[in-house]
């Protein structure tokens, strides 16, 4: 018998007995559910009960990635427009490739966190209450608006309360609804009972969920599907509570006292954070510093991939990425059998730092920090392998990288022989020469363009950029909009501002201009179709130069003022 077939053999019994026997689950949190006959209220149709032994389908992305031919590297930007929503203003701005706003948007809040570019033209922006304290960490947000090209509000969304808070991104499906990444409170007395260390705890929980939102009138919307990574749990702390396992031989589980290969920022970095206008709830000293702890998964992008129908999820805090099917149904999500891959709601595959999943020790991670993780779309140079901004918290230096996804012809993610989930080798990746150089310990992300170009965003520095295949800038642009609102999203006032910068109180303007992300379309996007996209008659003018004009007039009046008379016996 063969290495290969002996392999091969092991792994059909280990199958056979995981699918079952799960020995490493209590009997109630094992028991799979059957779904009722009932309609899907995303599509309307009737759905079967039994739908695990579904025959998975060739996946289109395993031709599409190995078919993908490169293009040569560009030598010219793309010819196109950027979308940005600067963290500390309520504008979004589109500029063309002359670096001149051609259309603008405005909302009564800031954003909370991304920004999409409808195909019909219209803006869905996330959110951020400033009013909103219950829960306090980076990307919090609670709002969703739609507004029409020529800027009318046409829909709402609130998705927060003191239990729960949407947060960081969303993304638009193409039967209309929208996907929306969640905080939820969980309890210290309900994160023990799972099997959480105790130790671990300081504050409540705050893990992620998934909800679909299906847009109602012009304010609300129904939920008509949802995941929660509270249903896919495993752990090796307590034998006697649920989810009991070796962790290592469930990589489609979360381990929930895996604390994350980054630790909970430290006050000074909050107050960056804050600094932006990325953070809200307030001062976290009043409360101990231990909110920040309670951000556990910090899940800062999703994304679709409409021929799979799957969701990727980049979970920061543990420096993965993460694909979940979501062609199941609730029912379905909460359990570990259905939907089209036959795997419920479990994790169809991760990437970025084997440590999560014990098959590996913390220097085998790839990813650090990340943000933006995104399928290349169809008809895009390297269209089905996955772009990811990589922070490099840590490390001290940004890098964007593209991975080929490990598929099988049968659509399967596969799981290597080290019991991890390759690639071990990165399919393009752009750092700076001198790596230092390029660095954004937070936000950010990238975009793969037509030309096969990548728009690349340093939030933390409002710089964004685009570079050819061979990592040549061929266009860039430091943010110089932002900073009419303050950290916590309230107008600032030019005259307290220039004064502030007159007594040495502030210094000027290092992190006004942040950007979570920067979007470019090409000039054929259908939402340009028919719109007039020339520069603003009146360009806006940054609240930086503004201040700096009322700084110049202060400081003219300060010296116009007569000197204070002296008094006897004091040097004139």
């Amino acid at each position: 018998m063969t290495t290969h077939f002996r392999w091969i053999v092991f792994a059909l019994v280990a199958a056979a007995l995981v699918a079952g026997c799960d020995s490493s689950r209590s009997p109630v949190s094992n028991a799979p559910k059957v779904k009722p006959t009932v309609g899907d209220e995303r599509t309307g149709s009737s759905v079967a009960a039994a739908d695990a032994d579904r025959t998975p389908t060739t996946s289109p992305e395993v031709e599409r990635t190995a078919d993908s031919v490169p293009l040569a590297p560009a030598t010219e930007p793309l010819d196109g427009y950027v979308l940005i929503a600067p963290l500390r203003s309520r504008e979004t701005y589109l500029l063309n490739n002359d670096r001149q706003i051609v259309h603008r948007w405005t909302s009564n809040y800031p954003p909370g966190a991304s920004v999409y570019l409808l195909k019909n033209g219209d803006l869905l922006r996330c959110g951020r209450d400033p009013d909103y304290k219950k829960f306090q960490a980076g990307g919090v947000g609670g709002i969703v608006e739609r507004f029409s090209w020529d800027g009318e509000l046409l829909w709402s969304f609130r998705h927060q309360s003191d239990d729960y808070c949407s947060h960081h991104d969303i993304q638009p499906l193409p039967n209309g609804n929208l996907l929306m990444i969640a905080w939820e409170r969980k309890s210290n007395e309900d994160a023990i009972a799972q099997g959480r260390d105790p130790k671990l705890l300081k504050d409540d929980l705050w893990p992620d969920y998934v909800i679909e939102v299906q847009p109602e009138g012009s304010q609300g919307g129904k939920i008509v599907w949802e995941w929660h990574m509270w249903d896919h749990l495993v752990q090796d702390f307590d034998r006697e509570k649920p989810n009991f396992g070796v962790i290592y031989e469930h990589p489609e589980w979360i381990d929930l006292n895996n604390t994350g290969s980054t630790p909970p920022a430290t006050p000074e970095e909050l107050r960056k954070l804050r600094a932006v206008g990325y953070a809200g709830g307030g001062d976290d000293t009043q409360h101990g510093g231990n909110r920040q702890r309670a951000d556990w998964m910090h899940t800062n992008a999703i994304n679709y991939n409409p021929d799979l129908d799957q969701i990727a999820l980049s979970a920061k805090n543990f420096s993965e990425l993460w694909i979940i099917d979501h062609s199941t149904t609730t029912q379905e999500a909460a359990s570990h059998r259905g939907g089209g891959r036959g795997k419920g709601g479990d994790l169809l595959y991760r990437w970025g730092n084997p440590w999560a999943y014990k098959s590996g020790t913390i220097e085998d991670k790839k990813l650090f920090d990340q943000h933006d993780v995104r399928w290349i779309p169809k008809r895009l140079p390297g269209a089905g392998r996955m772009t990811i901004f990589n922070n490099g918290q840590g490390r001290q230096f940004s890098s964007v990288v593209e991975i080929a996804l490990p598929l099988d012809r049968n659509g399967d993610y596969v799981l290597g022989e080290d019991g991890r989930f390759g690639p071990q080798e990165l399919a393009w990746e752009y750092a700076a020469e001198n790596k230092k150089e390029f660095y954004s310990s937070f936000i950010s992300g990238a975009t793969r363009l037509a030309n096969g170009n990548t728009m690349i965003c340093e939030g933390a520095t409002g710089r964004f950029f685009e570079v050819n295949t061979r990592g040549e800038t061929l266009w860039q642009l430091v943010n110089p909009y932002g900073g009419e609102l303050d950290m916590d999203g309230h107008p600032n006032d030019v005259q307290q501002e220039a004064r502030k910068l007159l007594s040495g109180e502030k210094q000027p303007f290092v992190s006004n201009n942040a950007l979570f992300r920067a979007t470019k379309f090409a000039k054929d996007y259908p939402g340009f179709q028919g719109r007039t996209l020339e520069p603003l008659s009146e360009q806006p003018v940054p609240f930086s130069q503004l201040v700096n004009e009322a700084l110049e007039k202060v400081k003219a009046e300060e010296a116009s003022k007569p000197a204070a008379e002296s008094k006897p016996g004091e040097e004139p």
